[in-house]
This record gives C-alpha cells, sequence and structure tokens, in this order.
C-alpha cells in the first residue's frame, strides 16, 4: 500500500512543482526545463529513498523554456521513468545509476530528445510498450502520444549503464 501511495504522491507533486515553477517565472504559460527537472528529480530521490542504498544521478538538461501544455506531460513521464529506475534498478554493489538527459536536436530546435537509462536489470520484453502492464507504462506510453512523440526501449549492452534506456522524441514548443 506504502507503494501505490508514493506513487500516486510523485504523480501529484509532479503536476504541483510545475505550478510552483510556474509562479516564480516571469512567463505563466512556460516554464524552464532545467529548473524543474532539477526539482522534480530531489523530490523522487526524497520520496524512494529507502528501494536503494545509494543513489547516482547523472542529469544532462538543456537550458530551455516549455509551454505548460508540454511541461506537465513531459513532467509525468520523468515522474514515472525515474520513479521505476528508483524502484527496480540495482546494479553492482547496490548502487543504483540513472542517467536523464533532454535536449533540442541540432537540426530542428522543435524536437526534443528525452531519455532515461538505468543500470537494472532491464525489462525483459521490450515489445512491452506495445501493451504496457503496468498504469506507469501505461500513462507514459499515453503521455507520449499525447505529446505526438515516438518512444524507443533498449536493454542491456546498447544501454548507458547496461540496464533499460527508454527514448522518446516528441516536438516542442
Amino acid at each position: 500500500m506504502l507503494a501505490i501511495f508514493n506513487d500516486s504522491q510523485s504523480r501529484v507533486r509532479t503536476m504541483a512543482l510545475i505550478h510552483e515553477q510556474l509562479y516564480r517565472s516571469f512567463d505563466v504559460g512556460a516554464i524552464n526545463l532545467k529548473t524543474y527537472v532539477h526539482y522534480l528529480v530531489q523530490f523522487l530521490e526524497r520520496t524512494y529513498h529507502s528501494y536503494n542504498n545509494s543513489v547516482e544521478f547523472c542529469i544532462e538538461v538543456e537550458e530551455f523554456d516549455l509551454s505548460v501544455d508540454l511541461a506537465v506531460p513531459c513532467g509525468l513521464i520523468i515522474n514515472e521513468l525515474v520513479s521505476n529506475a528508483l524502484k527496480y534498478s540495482q546494479g553492482n554493489e547496490n548502487i543504483c545509476k540513472i542517467a536523464l538527459t533532454i535536449f533540442r536536436t541540432f537540426s530542428d530546435k522543435s524536437q526534443i530528445h528525452l531519455v532515461v537509462s538505468d543500470n537494472g536489470l532491464g525489462i525483459s520484453d521490450v515489445k512491452i510498450i506495445d501493451n504496457p502492464a503496468t498504469l506507469g507504462l501505461q500513462l507514459v506510453q499515453m503521455l507520449t502520444v499525447q505529446l505526438g512523440g515516438n518512444i524507443r526501449i533498449h536493454c542491456g549492452k546498447e544501454t548507458k549503464y547496461g540496464g533499460t534506456e527508454i527514448s522518446i522524441d516528441f516536438v516542442g514548443n
């Protein structure tokens, strides 16, 4: 029950953080994605700290503003992917490694690339995104569609840390 409560709490907090960022912003229609992501990851680390002995984050987020219409689904996707990594990623010596990268592509600055990688065992079936069994992955799939994006899952040696890597591309503002 505690895990279900934590998951629900983190989803609500993800949306509340967006509103906090809007109140601090000069532009009420957009938030600074880099600042928002750092606050969100700190919150998630505190929420799920009991799942892992040690967590190493590698966060590389390009500095740009994102409209609220895109920030809410993007934030919820990040919440789900980082939460799953914190809960299920256990690498060598009980160190959970998570990389979160968000950048705009060089050729088309409106194209946004989001990647979350971890050092866990990996998803046993990368086709799971076509018919996800968990609410979290169902949300990721639906929110990616809402963003008009594409999602890809890679596992094992082809990923940054040898676990699961989920990439999502979508058009920004």
